[in-house]
């Protein structure tokens, strides 16, 4: 189990797998809210969330949307996404949106 959030070690199996149940109890409490629609199709918020978190770093990774972009435009891309906001780039912030969109269900 983590003690502390470090976002630099973050990762969807780790979230997947309870490692941070103390420090993220409201985002295992999604497992018990279970949606249907298009979304969800009848999944539990978690596991959406997991997969959405997952999609989240493949992007950021550059293994799908950002490997497609001509060299010039993801050269610029990965300047943005590392560019920083107080002490977090705005690629981990992506993966902080992403794992917080859906904690008010």
């Amino acid at each position: 189990m983590a003690t502390n959030f470090n976002i630099e070690e973050f990762s969807s199996e780790k979230l997947n797998s309870g490692f941070y149940q103390d420090l993220l109890p409201d985002i295992y409490n999604l497992k018990q809210v279970v949606e249907n629609g298009p979304w969800h199709l009848k999944q539990d918020v978690f596991s959406h969330t997991v997969k959405v978190v997952s999609e989240m770093e493949q992007i950021l990774s550059g293994s799908s949307v950002l490997s497609d972009l001509s060299e010039e435009v993801h050269s610029r891309v990965e300047e943005r996404l590392n560019q920083k906001i107080d002490n977090l780039t705005i690629r981990q912030l992506l993966i902080i949106v992403a794992l917080m969109h859906d904690i008010g269900k």
